[in-house]
């Protein structure tokens, strides 16, 4: 009788045992975490494994400081559902002081176990939760692009001022992201400031044929730090600067940029506007590359005004900007963001990323006289599949001297005459 009653409690034991082993742990993902002034804290709670049903667990509170006068918590009683691995509580300060904190404790129930970080500590740090914004929603990376990040306070609003040294880590996210190179690994906010610019640049091994559509996601991170309504900075990766290879084919002529206001202001200069090398109907640009050296020659078209100053064939070559726009912004060595007047005036368009080149030019501008050495142009592949085409450097031409009083004076506006060509079908 004694070895039966031994035999069934050692059944009901080991029953007992696999019934526990069955059942999931349950515990907090760490056992200490940060509560910054009038901010919030998540608190994940993990399971060993998905609930096999509903599971409802509840937490008991502890340490100094009071629920409700000091802090909220979200909920004292947490359900998982069935399939589910993690919930999460949140606690919000309201008064908390640096001597008094929270300590939350897992009950015990019967249809879960209490894993090893059943308790943790919710202390407060008496710096500020922050709010944190670019002044911009992103840019196009051609050689650089430089964002800004602002910081406002959940309590103090924009008159945040940092008390000292503010360092913020960066996040890059997407599939191309290692095509984006920053600066640094994070911002930094100097004492009594609340912005921090960062510069990004292209990594070296970005392909040529790069589809256009690649994003690249900045956000920042830290439990400190919380997005705005600008809380991430989208870069548009391209294929690098557009090298000249990307303007191999052949573009025909649309129109210049808001002609009859370029007009009305040479015009007004009592300039014959018969001199303007205005007339480009049918005018062509075609750009080839060489297969073996990878050279890409240009060679324009013979019908137009604007054939008074290309040469018949010749290389186009990066080179450095030249008298770009006055507000024009310098992204490297090879490009500048900005915008032509007259083109801003016809599109409504923003600062805009151009690319120059240095060719072989006739650099008088002229049907009768001959002055071909080297000159500078500037290109732009537009959103829309066109080509944006600006001059930027030839000789005192025989039009517009009311404009050209100084030879040394290249006005970016009215000299450039910026046209728009598309490609050829």
């Amino acid at each position: 009788m004694k070895r039966l009653l031994f035999a069934l409690a050692l059944t009901a034991l080991v029953v007992s045992c696999n019934k526990e082993d069955q059942l999931p742990s349950v515990e907090f993902e760490q056992n200490f975490y940060t509560l910054y002034s009038r901010g919030t804290v998540e608190i994940p709670i993990v399971l060993s494994r998905p609930a096999p049903y509903e599971l409802e667990i509840s937490l008991l509170p502890g340490g100094d400081a009071v629920e409700g006068t000091d802090y909220v918590l979200s909920d004292w009683k947490i359900s998982f559902p069935e399939g589910s691995s993690s919930a999460t509580v949140t606690v919000t300060d309201i008064g908390m002081t640096a001597e008094r904190g929270v300590t939350l404790t897992i009950n015990a129930g019967p249809n879960y176990t209490v894993g090893t970080k059943y308790k943790t500590v919710i202390e407060l740090d008496a710096e500020e939760e922050l709010i944190y914004n670019f002044t911009t929603t992103g840019s196009a990376l051609h050689e650089k692009v430089t964002a800004t990040l602002t910081l406002e306070g959940v309590h103090s609003g924009t008159n945040f001022r940092a008390p000292e040294e503010l360092e913020i880590p960066i996040v890059l996210t997407g599939n191309e992201a290692g095509y984006v190179v920053p600066a640094a690994d994070k911002f930094v906010i100097a004492k009594g400031a609340s912005s921090a610019k960062m510069d990004f640049t292209p990594a070296d091994n970005i392909p040529r044929d790069l589809p256009g559509d690649v994003r690249v996601v900045l956000s920042v991170s830290g439990s400190r730090f919380h997005p705005g309504d600008r809380g991430t900075y989208t870069i548009k990766v391209e294929s690098g600067i557009q090298v000249p290879a990307r303007l191999v084919g052949k573009w025909v002529f649309d129109h210049i940029y808001d002609k009859d206001e370029l007009e009305l202001w040479f015009d007004e200069g009592k300039e014959d506007l018969t001199l303007l090398p205005l007339s480009n109907k049918d005018f062509t640009l075609e750009f080839s590359e060489d297969e073996e050296t990878g050279v890409v020659t240009l060679t324009p078209g013979k019908t137009g005004d604007f054939a008074a100053y290309f040469t018949e064939t010749t290389p186009i070559i990066l080179t450095t900007p030249k008298n770009y726009s006055s507000e024009g912004i310098v992204l490297g060595k090879y490009t500048v963001q900005e915008i032509n007047m007259f083109e801003a005036e016809e599109t409504g368009a923003k600062s805009q990323v151009w690319t120059y080149y240095k060719i072989d030019a006739n650099r008088a501008f002229s049907k009768t006289q001959k002055a071909v050495s080297n000159s500078v142009i500037a290109f732009r592949l537009t959103e829309q599949g066109g080509l944006d085409m600006q001059f930027r450097d030839y000789d005192t031409p025989p039009f517009g001297t009311v404009y050209w009083w100084d030879p040394q004076s290249f006005d970016a506006d009215l000299f450039a005459f910026a046209s728009l060509f598309k490609k050829a079908e």
